[in-house]
């Protein structure tokens, strides 16, 4: 957001060299360990339990970490990497979906591709318009290729006992899918 709102309407006025260069200086000082250490910092409410120190970043709000967003679902970018949680807070987003799962599922042409397993809220049906409107939601908010290959509408998922998302119970199913036909 910085970047399309402050520095890319400057760095387009400069020569491209001085662009480049003052790009790629900014871009060292943005990702410095302090530097983001400070935003994660300032963005997140403070933990009565004290921060979180995990892949050279401290987090005054851990819940969430694994998954790749915290409590309020807002994604990390900086741990976009690690998993499909910030995909899935993009389809959480979405004024239909209750919840949803995505795992990466085989694909002969990418080696892996993701598929969404979505919950609706009552009031909304499972369509193939639903989907298209669900990937299109992704696609605006993050990059096309993360956006999902395959939504599957589901009406319970596989949990467990304190309620969080079986993932390897549903590419457990997918395989076994996969292999059938």
């Amino acid at each position: 957001m910085v970047y399309r709102s402050l520095l890319r309407p400057i760095l387009f006025r400069l020569p491209p060299e001085t662009a480049h260069h003052l790009a790629l200086q900014s871009l060292s000082l943005l990702l410095a360990p302090r530097t983001v250490n400070n935003l994660v910092a300032s963005h997140f409410k403070r933990n009565p339990l004290g921060e979180l120190r995990r892949f050279g970043l401290a987090f005054s709000n851990p819940i969430g970490l694994a998954a790749g967003f915290d409590k309020d679902g807002i994604a990390l970018q900086a741990l976009s990497a690690l998993g499909f949680g910030f995909i899935e807070a993009k389809i959480m987003e979405h004024k239909s979906v209750a919840s949803c799962a995505v795992i990466g599922v085989p694909d002969p042409q990418r080696g892996q591709a993701i598929k969404a397993f979505v919950k609706l809220l009552p009031g909304f049906t499972p369509s193939e318009l639903m989907i298209k409107e669900i990937q299109i939601h992704v696609k605006t908010r993050l990059a096309a290729h993360e956006a999902p290959r395959e939504i599957e509408f589901m009406d319970e998922f596989p949990s467990t006992v304190t309620g969080k998302i079986m993932r390897r119970e549903l590419r457990a199913r997918e395989e076994q899918k996969r292999r059938t036909s």
